[in-house]
């Protein structure tokens, strides 16, 4: 394969290129870079074709990159002076995108970057991480307690609200079992409700929600009768996942 053929496959590559010169004072201090060979890929963050932005400098082509909260020249300055690499995601405020770049160099005083947009992930990232902080702060605000196990008993989670029912914070309430948790009977109970669940799960049925009434263990050591709600949760391909469970005092 001749140097043509690899040209023309970096040309319209489906991520972006750029070879750049470091631009330097006397005292070696980056100042700029310059844009040496771009593909169609970068050109087309700029909507201009890659011949008008081969030759420019990067404070021609983008010139908030000096006010940018990330130091772009003297970042790419350190790897094209100590000849390293670096993958990393970062933020571009004059192109108002998110990128996953790969820096590396070769040769002193210059350096290559092939990136991704990923503006779009980081935007449903943000999104998701909202909406969690979101659900969150409802489940963790119910005065109802909300609650995950499986189903050997375990628990995986514990809403806050169980120090208001039972005296204990969520931590030590996840590290009890059934019998610390509930009295005698309740235990037995329990059980006979998770042999039944068990049983549900193995035959592939799924049912609404069951309701049980449980007496629990305060760490005064006296006791609260409680009402319980439990759905089964099972994921997007049927298989179960853990039971979620909704507790409130039952007024004797």
């Amino acid at each position: 394969m001749d140097l043509e053929f690899y040209k023309s496959i970096i040309r319209s590559a489906p991520f972006g290129y750029a070879y750049h010169k470091m631009i330097t004072n006397r005292d070696g201090l980056a100042l700029d870079y310059l844009f040496v060979e771009v593909n169609d890929y970068f050109a087309s963050l700029f909507s201009i074709p890659a011949s008008q932005i081969e030759g420019k400098t990067a404070m021609e082509l983008i010139p908030g990159i000096k006010n940018d909260r990330f130091n772009w020249i003297s970042f790419y300055a350190e790897i094209s002076k100590t000849g390293g690499s670096e993958i990393f995601e970062q933020y571009s405020m004059d192109l108002g995108r998110w990128f996953k770049i790969y820096a590396y160099s070769k040769e002193p005083g210059y350096f290559t970057t092939i990136f991704l947009d990923i503006t779009a992930d980081k935007k449903f990232e943000i999104s998701l991480s909202n909406s969690e902080a979101k659900y969150r702060q409802m489940v963790e605000s119910s005065p109802d307690v909300i609650w995950t196990m499986d189903l050997s008993g375990k628990y995986i989670y514990v809403s806050p609200s169980v120090y208001n029912l039972r005296g204990y914070t969520a931590k030590e309430n996840m590290e009890h079992t059934l019998d610390e948790t509930l009295t005698p009977s309740s235990v037995e109970t329990a059980k006979m409700l998770f042999k039944e669940v068990a049983r549900l799960i193995a035959t592939g049925k799924e049912e609404g929600p069951r309701r049980v009434v449980l007496e629990q263990y305060c760490k005064d050591r006296t006791t609260v009768l409680t009402e319980i709600h439990i759905t089964l949760v099972y994921d997007s391909c049927g298989n179960f996942k853990n039971i979620l469970g909704v507790t409130r005092k039952l007024e004797k």
